[in-house]
């Protein structure tokens, strides 16, 4: 690798390793739900959420706050432009 490619690639790890993860209660929180909230397990497993990093086997699964908190805001935005929709019809809606 040259000096230029070391340095793009230097960082790009600072980047990966400085991003904020949380964990499924922190998640909760974000959505303003007790913790385990089944409401929340449901909203984690759509197809259009943010997928979860997996650090070893046996850990809970992380995710990087700012995708939830944007994922949190598309939906929020879909949901305040449509007068007619429910939550649910929103959340089950892709980005």
């Amino acid at each position: 690798m040259n000096e230029t490619e070391l340095k793009t690639l230097a960082k790009l790890i600072a980047e990966e390793t400085t991003r904020e993860l949380v964990n499924f209660e922190d998640v909760c929180a974000m959505f303003r739900y007790s913790k385990g909230a089944v409401a929340v397990r449901k909203i984690v497993t759509l197809p259009d959420f943010p997928k979860p990093i997996k650090f070893a086997e046996g850990s809970g699964n992380r995710w990087r706050r700012q995708d939830v908190s944007n994922w949190i805001a598309v939906k929020a935005k879909r949901l305040s432009s449509s007068s007619n929709s429910s939550n649910s019809s929103i959340l089950n809606q892709g980005v």
